[in-house]
């Protein structure tokens, strides 16, 4: 009752703001009451309540999700995320799994944060995305040819090399499929070695 003033009216015409001496009902307000009764001495008054029903106004990232850095490609795991909804009455709900988390496709470079909305209220997960590339290429099984004379073009059939990517992933390449391989013109005697190369997104 934060404000109130209840002034008392006595039968001798005086009038007097009283700071307690009196009592109230309902203790606790529902959405079925829809007035206040004071009581002083006995006799009563009352003033009009509007009881609202409690919603969650706000959310809140309690505990983030276990992975927060993506690779382009990926798309978001949100596996450990706890969110919090706040009512209007200050009590708390978790409301994770009535959440819509975004975005729903593939990651790229663009996306910065995980969205999360609840009924319309959204707050955010800050994530990196970076970028899917090789990182090492090995050779596992050299070409069956590996003795030329002058003049002959590279014959890299047999050659196996694997490829590394950045998540740990690796892939394999067969007689130089999807590789850059040099040199590219007839062998001549200054010819000892055979380069292999390998690129994605940019990176090699």
């Amino acid at each position: 009752l934060t404000g109130m003033e209840l002034t008392a009216n006595f039968n001798n015409g005086s009038t007097m703001v009283l700071n307690g001496g009196y009592s109230y009902t309902p203790d606790t307000l529902t959405t079925n009451d829809s007035a206040v009764t004071l009581t002083y001495q006995g006799l009563t008054t009352t003033f009009a309540v509007t009881v609202l029903e409690p919603v969650i106004n706000e959310i809140e990232v309690t505990t983030p999700p276990v992975k927060t850095t993506y690779l382009t490609g990926e798309r978001i795991d949100v596996t450990g995320v706890k969110i919090t909804g706040k009512y209007t009455n200050g009590v708390t709900e978790d409301v994770t799994d009535r959440c819509l988390f975004t975005p729903a496709g593939e990651l790229t470079l663009e996306d910065t944060e995980i969205l999360v909305n609840y009924n319309g209220i959204i707050t955010s997960i800050p994530i990196t995305v970076a970028m899917f590339a090789p990182v090492m290429i090995s050779v596992i099984q050299l070409p069956d040819k590996k003795t030329y004379l002058q003049n002959e073009s590279l014959d890299v059939t047999g050659l196996i090399a694997k490829i590394t990517f950045n998540d740990g992933t690796t892939t394999q390449s067969l007689n130089g499929e999807s590789l850059t391989i040099t040199p590219t013109e007839n062998l001549q005697l200054s010819d000892s070695t055979i380069t292999i190369s390998y690129s994605l997104n940019g990176v090699t």
